[in-house]
């Protein structure tokens, strides 16, 4: 879910996610002022993950399931990127910076990369979500497909971004998974914020997993 650090907002956030009730939530865009005002998250999801920033890329991770969490900070900006070990599966979440300057897309493909790097180098079942700053068919998301990952909106038609600007909106926001099996992916309703969250059901074979 894409919380936006400008999005005060945030019992529209909690509300989806009670009436929703999914056993993992993954935030993007977490400040230290979003975070104290997530309380019936730390109701309901009594193992976190929590990264803050004042910018744009502090993440956070809620879950009804005990994991072991692994943070890896990319690039000249360090931004975080989560590696969560569950019993059974992997899952990584993402926020990678967005390649509107020589910078940028620099930094965006390290970001990448990393994650590349790390979903080849991970054994078992394997999540990977966030917003990647790029559509599907885009060549900066070619290494994690070719790492052996699969779109779960590979029709590539639900739109998340931005809300404000219907006609121009497009899909940035993405779960890609390997060995595990989607029997849902939706768009879910505006929370105040810039993305539309995303949401996808899935079950998988519990396998041996790398931490």
């Amino acid at each position: 879910m894409q919380q936006d650090r400008s999005n005060t907002n945030y019992s529209f956030s909690e509300n989806l996610l009670t009436k929703e009730n999914p056993d993992i939530v993954a935030l993007v865009e977490v400040t230290t002022q979003s975070i104290k005002n997530f309380t019936t998250l730390k109701t309901l999801y009594p193992h976190t993950l929590e990264l803050p920033r004042s910018d744009n890329f502090g993440l956070a991770v809620y879950s009804k399931r005990p994991f072991k969490a692994e943070v890896i900070r990319v690039g000249l900006f360090r931004i975080p990127l989560a590696k969560l070990n569950f019993k059974g599966f992997n899952l990584v979440v993402a926020h990678s910076f967005p390649p509107i300057s020589e910078i940028g897309l620099q930094e965006n493909k390290t970001y990448l990369k990393t994650i590349e790097h790390i979903t080849s180098s991970s054994k078992g079942p394997l999540i990977v979500t966030g917003d990647f700053n790029c559509t599907l068919w885009g060549d900066a998301l070619k290494p994690i497909i070719q790492a052996g990952l699969k779109r779960t909106n590979r029709m590539g038609i639900g739109f998340t971004w931005p809300t404000y600007f219907p006609l121009f909106m497009m899909q940035i926001d993405h779960i890609f998974i390997r060995d595990v099996f989607v029997s849902d992916f939706k768009i879910l309703s505006n929370i105040g914020s810039d993305h539309y969250p995303i949401q996808a059901t899935m079950s998988y074979r519990p396998g041996p997993t790398h931490e």
